[in-house]
């Protein structure tokens, strides 16, 4: 389970990432200056990332924290629904 959430944050960061090169180009800044793009990269690159990257550390220690093991189920459904929501 930690994989395949640090391999979604590779995947929301590079997507974070086109996204924030289209914001570095001057003609296009100016255009979507004040737009909801502006805000949707904001938001998946310092939160988005940031959580997955939490939620990878929670599942990689949860073992040797608690001493038991999470349900691999729940833990898919946690996954699908938050890169689904993001």
């Amino acid at each position: 389970m930690p994989l395949l959430f640090s391999l979604n944050y590779i995947l929301v960061f590079v997507v974070g990432g086109f996204t924030g090169m289209w914001l570095s180009h001057v003609g296009l800044n100016i255009s979507m200056h004040d737009t909801y793009y502006v805000v949707a990269h904001f938001h998946l690159m310092l939160s988005g990332t940031t959580i997955i990257g939490i939620f990878c550390g929670f599942y990689y220690y949860f073992t040797a924290l608690f001493g038991i093991k999470y349900s691999r189920i729940f833990a898919y459904m946690h996954m699908i629904y938050y890169i689904g929501g993001q």
